[in-house]
């Protein structure tokens, strides 16, 4: 019992993440994955570190199915933040992408969430990058007075593969 009460006091403890960390990918966890970014889909999705990606010494991600078969769904590749720090303000993400196969696409996402549901959501470019060229791609919005949380990622649809690199969460001009 006193384990589940240290651990609940620490755990109450920890400040919130006040906004997105390691996205030059370069903290590597134990089992080869970037801290504090997660996937969810499709069991067959899975992720990998490359180097040398869009510049030499350059950490990316590489995210994909590995089944033979077309994934049920979609892919999402995302890393959640406490969103008090940006609230009212207007915001850009934005990251390099391209995909590895012609049956796939790829787009970014930035989502926010309310104590009443979703806030502002927004995808990025409203035609999806299907290139093997890096591609620039960005969502902007203005994040809701009353945030939670704030979600951004990538989003990858199909068979193969999406690399992000470089991906930059920042305020801007209105």
């Amino acid at each position: 019992m006193r384990r589940v009460v240290l651990l609940f006091c620490l755990a109450v403890s920890l400040p919130a993440q006040s906004g997105p960390v390691n996205l030059d990918f370069r903290e590597i966890a134990i089992e080869g994955k970037p801290p504090r970014w997660s996937w969810t889909g499709d069991p067959s999705y899975s992720l990998a570190i490359l180097e040398d990606c869009r510049t030499p010494d350059s950490r990316c991600v590489m995210f994909h199915s590995q089944s033979d078969r077309v994934p049920r769904g979609r892919g999402m590749f995302l890393q959640s933040f406490d969103a008090s720090a940006f609230r009212g303000m207007q915001v850009r993400y934005r990251a390099w992408l391209r995909v590895e196969a012609a049956a796939s696409h790829a787009q970014l996402f930035l989502r926010v969430d309310r104590p009443s549901g979703t806030g502002f959501s927004g995808y990025s470019p409203s035609e999806r990058t299907e290139s093997s060229d890096w591609t620039m791609n960005e969502v902007v919005g203005k994040i809701d007075p009353d945030a939670v949380r704030i979600t951004i990622g990538m989003i990858l649809t199909g068979m193969g593969a999406a690399v992000i690199a470089d991906p930059e969460f920042e305020t801007v001009e209105p």
